[in-house]
């Protein structure tokens, strides 16, 4: 049950396999009805971009626990609505992806209405 008239973002929590290939940032998708929030997230910090190209890419964060989190985006709960909560994760590029271990996807209020 989500709260009515409230922000809530879904958060990717995870971690990166001693050999990886091909996740250095994907795009990410996250709606509910009408609510629609779509991103370019890094897994890593090998990348490589100028400055100004950085700034729009989301960058994850270590937990206390060891595992990495990063946010996906968010949607807007107007009343309670009974429905999906549609989140796509895609890798850019036509090759391969390797290394990524998901724990979970988490549905964390940002604001509420309340």
């Amino acid at each position: 049950m989500l709260s009515p008239n409230s922000t809530y973002a879904a958060v990717l929590v995870f971690k990166i396999a001693e050999e990886f290939y091909q996740l250095d940032t994907i795009d990410a998708t996250v709606n509910l009805g009408g609510s629609k929030s779509s991103r370019e997230v890094a897994l890593t910090r090998s990348r490589r971009r100028p400055e100004e190209e950085i700034s729009a890419v989301l960058f994850p964060r270590t937990r206390a626990d060891g595992w990495m989190e990063v946010e996906l985006g968010e949607f807007f709960n107007e009343e309670g609505e009974d429905g999906n909560v549609n989140i796509r994760i895609f890798g850019k590029g036509p090759n391969w992806k390797k290394g990524l271990i998901v724990l979970g996807i988490e549905i964390r209020i940002k604001k509420s209405g309340r």
